[in-house]
């Protein structure tokens, strides 16, 4: 089954509850026009997996963007604790997990 957990804030956000293993699968970033690059780090508790960076939208009044990416294979798999972090502004981050 595949679930899926959105943020908004810049901070660590559990995937699957308090922490729990499970595998990313594919993430979504939207952000409004005029926000700076935003970085995503996909974790196993504290251990980064993957960091993602997705560029600016440099008009200020322009279009937003929505960048979509399905991670090959299986995924990325936590063992531990899958997290995910937006580490700068995003309008808001959906991580698809399993």
């Amino acid at each position: 089954d595949i679930k899926s957990t959105t943020a908004s804030t810049a901070a660590v956000h559990n995937a699957v509850g308090t922490g729990a293993p499970g595998r990313a699968l594919g993430l979504y970033v939207s952000k409004e026009g005029g926000q700076a690059a935003t970085t995503v780090k996909i974790k196993d508790n504290t251990t980064v997996l993957a960091e993602i960076l997705i560029p600016a939208t440099n008009t200020t009044k322009g279009p937003g963007s929505t960048t979509y990416m399905q991670f090959p294979g299986t995924g990325f798999r936590a063992q531990t604790s899958l997290k995910f972090e937006i580490v700068t502004t995003a309008t808001s981050v959906t991580l698809l997990h399993g």
